[in-house]
């Protein structure tokens, strides 16, 4: 598979998202879709595949451990690819909260397997909400990742000789998982930018925004 090396520039397709079909119609849900997808996108040029996996039967996300290996065996035997799985947020909404465990059984198992050379550990947590939902007074959520669940994560990540793949939502993620990548004496970390301006979290996709990470 790729090695990681310091100023490689890749590019990363995100080929779903735990929104669903009611939110984005076209997305790929079924394992068959997802693999058909992800071997498009790298044979286009992706070098990195981020995917959710979802119970077919139901339409809604899920962190099973053999759904997410069927996925990315399949990809990795057609293409020579990155691929790795979500994390689901700690707690969205009224659900009931996931502990450390839970929220990274399948990062756990997929490394075990040797499947996986990535892992999702995003180093903060973040109000979601639409400038369009609040001008409806339509609430958003909390994107929640407690400490006790990154320092765990990051923990799986030397364990394994993972690179833990950090979303970066807002600066102070980047500060956190910085000191804590430092403090757990992991891999390099990969740090993902997120800029949007649908939502209100962090940076607009502007030019003052990259340099002010940079």
């Amino acid at each position: 598979m790729q090695a990681v090396r310091q100023g490689d520039t890749w590019l990363e397709v995100a080929l779903n998202g735990p929104w669903t079909r009611k939110y984005q119609p076209r997305i790929p849900v079924t394992v068959a879709e997802i693999i058909k997808e992800g071997i498009a996108c790298a044979q286009a040029g992706a070098a990195i595949i981020h995917a959710h996996a979802y119970d077919e039967a139901t339409g809604q996300q899920t962190q099973s451990t053999d759904i997410y290996a069927r996925i990315i065996d399949r990809i990795r035997s057609r293409v020579d690819a990155i691929v790795y799985p979500t994390i689901p947020s700690a707690g969205l909404g009224s659900r009931e909260p996931l502990t450390t465990g839970q929220r990274f059984a399948h990062i756990e198992e997929l490394a075990r397997r040797g499947l996986i050379e990535w892992a999702a550990v995003d180093p903060g947590s973040t109000n979601f909400a639409l400038y369009d939902d609040l001008r409806e007074d339509k609430p958003g959520f909390v994107y929640l990742n407690p400490e006790e669940d990154i320092r765990h994560g990051l923990k799986l990540a030397m364990r394994f000789g993972l690179h833990a793949s950090y979303a970066i939502y807002e600066p102070g993620f980047m500060r956190l998982g910085a000191t804590l990548h430092w403090r757990e004496s992991c891999p390099a970390p990969i740090y993902r930018l997120m800029f949007s301006s649908g939502y209100t979290f962090g940076f607009p996709p502007e030019d003052y925004a990259l340099t002010a990470y940079l």
